[in-house]
């Protein structure tokens, strides 16, 4: 049997085509009904299946053209649709003389079943030529025009809603690349969220949008960065907001953040689990929208939206936001590990730098150390030849003194640069504190009034006192800073007890009796987020290149290497307070003369093997040593203290090495000579510090050192106790 198939769609024709030939059917095809037309009359097919929707000439006047050709309108015609499905529709079709009127199904092998089971039924071409032509003229284009202009005014509509549809998808598609777009441009997690929240307002027409993120320890949602509109309702909304958390569950943020869901509030103003629905009054707002970004299955933020009117709730569109919060999720927690590894980069940078500075501060100190030897020295020798009641005795004793002062100096630089060991020692606190006002006095502005409160009663603790002035000068330059405008700052002392309710209630400290140093300032103060972080490694509040975020820290490791404890009461706008612990303990503290000791060794009896690799330390030691009776023998470094001591291995009574010296260094000398007489006594030097010492072992095996700058007097006790013992 020959076939023609008349349909405008290639695919559709392509496939029931496939489908008729199988069954072993002759099939041709026609693009619409004049070419069907033109077709049929040429092949004369046995059957014609037909579309109604076509262009030029659709299905309806393709079959009346058929009916009306006298060579034509035996051919059976059977016609389908999927877009003329009415009755009326079906009505025409039969009218014309239409052998069936099939609704096109999804699956176009329905067609051909259908129109196989016809073929059954069709006895002859005659019979159908038989039923002749049902619709005149006029009749039929009253019933086409009136078909034809409802299935387009259909079809419009539908068309107008694909379009529509067509512009969403287009607008939403827009929207998400356009986020994407920009927050891949962003340099921080801060601008990545004002650009979501500023473009998802414009886009579904809401007024105002808040960030809310967790926070360091992630125990609570704060409020990030906001978009609003320039009006100040919305200011005074933000302002108010600006100090209100939100647990888990708790609040609009809260119950996104806990559940993973967003969630739609008709009305904030009356809702019951809305906290700030009086805030929300004051500023117009009516419908708030949360949703959750979330990226790795972990909620990294909660956004909510509000609108100036009440608005139902509109699932498409928290498909949307939520299709467009997926794709920014990841990008947010890409933000964030790149700003984390930002962090990483500039605490290094920072380490880097205060390693360089402080291996510069400690060579530094070590140059000033030996420079000061000198200095002092030779001023307490021309004190011992100056008579009691000589003037010049009083300029040589402010040579000394000037000198004790630089040294003083030398040691905070070997302590900055970490060359300077913890040498705990009873010490009274308000002792430490009286001698270092004069240094603080100097890290403060003019405008900065520094108070001191100490108790009548010196109490003792057990500190390095070098170590307990590094930590009151890192508290002034903090509460320096903290107070630009000006201020006062008050150190004071107490003695407190601490017990378990103290503890219960702080959450830190052991019972016992404890020297309180109370730090306060009258400055910006600061957040409950800040204060919990104040003593974190690298975190300051400094802007960008004025601050290393170290210097707090230091502080807290110096306490706890003391055992104490330390802690901070701040608020913001009201200044801040640290509290410093210490252990009380029942001593008496050696006090120290202030006046330079003169008194030397009456005994200078022996032979010294003076090795240093400065020429103006060695040409001082010498002179000290001999104008008291000793002899000297010299040596440049340490191969050359082997090499004398070889020569002279008898007669030596006492080493004096500089540790740090070329070629063999002050202990790798006196190794070597100790395996030629283990009994020789050893006298150490350094002008680097006691770092040095503990790198070196020399305080493990019980071996004698002495720091520069040192007294000649000193230098002589020292040697006379070493040879003593």
């Amino acid at each position: 049997m020959k076939i023609l198939i008349v349909d405008d769609s290639t695919f559709e024709r392509r496939i029931l085509k496939s489908i008729i030939e199988k069954d072993g059917h002759e099939v041709m095809d026609a693009i619409d009904g004049q070419d069907g037309f033109e077709k049929a009359k040429f092949y004369m097919p046995d059957l014609v299946v037909s579309d109604i929707l076509m262009p030029n000439v659709d299905g309806f006047q393709f079959l009346r053209n058929m009916k009306k050709d006298k060579n034509l309108k035996s051919i059976p015609v059977v016609i389908y649709s999927s877009v003329y499905e009415g009755d009326e529709d079906r009505a025409l079709a039969l009218k014309l003389g239409a052998e069936s009127y099939i609704t096109k199904p999804e699956n176009l092998e329905e067609i051909w079943k259908s129109v196989k089971a016809l073929i059954d039924k069709i006895e002859t071409k005659k019979d159908l030529a038989e039923r002749g032509l049902a619709e005149d003229d006029e009749r039929f284009l009253k019933s086409y025009s009136q078909i034809v202009a409802t299935r387009l005014e259909e079809k419009v509509k539908i068309l107008n809603k694909e379009i529509a549809t067509h512009k969403r998808l287009n607008e939403e598609f827009y929207l998400l690349q356009s986020i994407a777009l920009a927050i891949s441009a962003t340099q921080n997690l801060h601008d990545a969220l004002v650009i979501t929240l500023k473009k998802i307002c414009n886009f579904a027409g809401w007024v105002y949008g808040e960030a809310w993120m967790p926070n360091s320890d992630g125990t609570l949602l704060v409020r990030n960065h906001r978009f609003y509109s320039n009006r100040d309702n919305f200011e005074i909304f933000t302002e108010q907001s600006s100090e209100v958390t939100f647990p888990p569950g708790v609040g609009l943020p809260g119950r996104v953040w806990s559940t993973k869901q967003p969630v739609w509030v008709r009305d904030v103003t009356i809702d019951p689990n809305y906290l700030r629905a009086q805030f929300a009054r004051e500023a117009g707002l009516k419908t708030g929208i949360a949703f959750p970004v979330i990226a790795d299955n972990e909620v990294v933020a909660v956004i909510v939206f509000y609108s100036e009117k009440v608005e139902e709730k509109n699932e498409r569109l928290i498909k949307l936001i939520l299709s467009v919060l997926s794709q920014i999720g990841s990008s947010i927690k890409r933000k964030q590990a790149e700003m984390e590894t930002e962090k990483l980069r500039d605490q290094l940078y920072h380490a880097q730098n205060l390693a360089s500075v402080g291996k510069l501060a400690g060579g530094v100190a070590h140059n000033f150390n030996n420079l000061l030897t000198v200095v002092m020295g030779y001023a307490s020798l021309l004190q011992t030849e100056l008579r009691e009641d000589d003037p010049l005795r009083e300029y040589a004793q402010k040579i000394i003194s000037s000198s004790q002062t630089a040294a003083n100096l030398a040691q905070d630089l070997l302590a900055f640069s970490g060359k300077q060991p913890i040498n705990p020692q009873p010490v009274n606190m308000n002792g430490i504190i009286k001698d270092a006002e004069s240094i603080l006095s100097k890290l403060i502005r003019e405008n900065i009034k520094m108070n001191t409160m100490l108790t009548d009663k010196d109490y003792i603790v057990i500190a390095d006192s070098d170590q307990m002035k590094h930590i009151l000068m890192n508290l002034t330059t903090n509460a320096k800073d903290a107070m630009p405008k000006g201020g006062s700052l008050t150190i004071s002392t107490d003695v407190i007890e601490i017990d378990d309710t103290f503890i219960k209630a702080h959450g830190y400290g052991k019972v016992g009796k404890y020297v309180l140093i109370s730090f306060s300032d009258t400055g910006i103060g600061m957040d409950e987020d800040t204060r919990l972080k104040i003593f974190d490694p690298f975190f300051t509040t400094k802007e960008m290149g004025r601050g290393t975020g170290l210097g707090l820290a230091i502080v807290y490791g110096l306490v706890k290497e003391h055992h104490g404890y330390i802690d901070v009461d701040s608020t913001p706008g009201k200044g801040a307070t640290f509290k410093i612990y210490l252990p009380l303990i029942e001593s008496e503290v050696a006090q120290a003369k202030a006046e330079v000791q003169t008194i030397i060794p009456k005994s200078c009896a022996g032979t010294i093997l003076l090795a240093d690799d400065e020429p103006e330390i060695r040409e001082l030691v010498k002179i000290v040593f001999e104008r008291c009776g000793y002899k000297v023998i010299e040596a440049v470094d340490g191969e050359d203290a082997v090499d004398k001591f070889v020569k002279n291995k008898d007669a030596i009574t006492l080493l004096v090495f500089d540790i740090i010296m070329p070629r063999k260094n002050g202990k790798e000398a006196y190794n070597a000579i100790k395996k030629m007489r283990p009994d020789m006594k050893v006298l150490f030097m350094s002008g680097y510090g006691g770092n040095v010492i503990i790198k070196t072992d020399i305080h493990k095996e019980g071996l004698h050192y002495i720091l520069k700058p040192v007294s000649p007097t000193e230098l002589l006790r020292k040697a006379r106790e070493v040879m003593d013992k």
